[in-house]
């Protein structure tokens, strides 16, 4: 079982990282992508990937990443 916390964090200043990352969450859930957990940092809304399938390649994860940065983009 491994978990790694991180956020999202907007380009532009003037948005809301909590709101991108809680937005964030909920696309690749609706999307049907992935399910991800929250949590909070630090008083900061976070992500967490939480891997507890052996069978997830470093390549999957770069995909999920890649999506993340993109969805992220997309919102600010």
């Amino acid at each position: 079982l491994s978990s790694v916390v991180f956020r999202y964090v907007p380009a532009n200043p003037s948005v809301d990282p909590d709101a991108v990352n809680a937005r964030l969450r909920q696309f690749l859930f609706d999307s049907g992508v992935a399910v991800i957990g929250h949590t909070r940092a630090r008083g900061h809304q976070c992500l967490k990937f939480t891997c507890m399938n052996p069978m997830t390649s470093d390549g999957d994860l770069d995909a999920l990443i890649a999506l993340i940065v993109r969805e992220g983009e997309r919102l600010e």
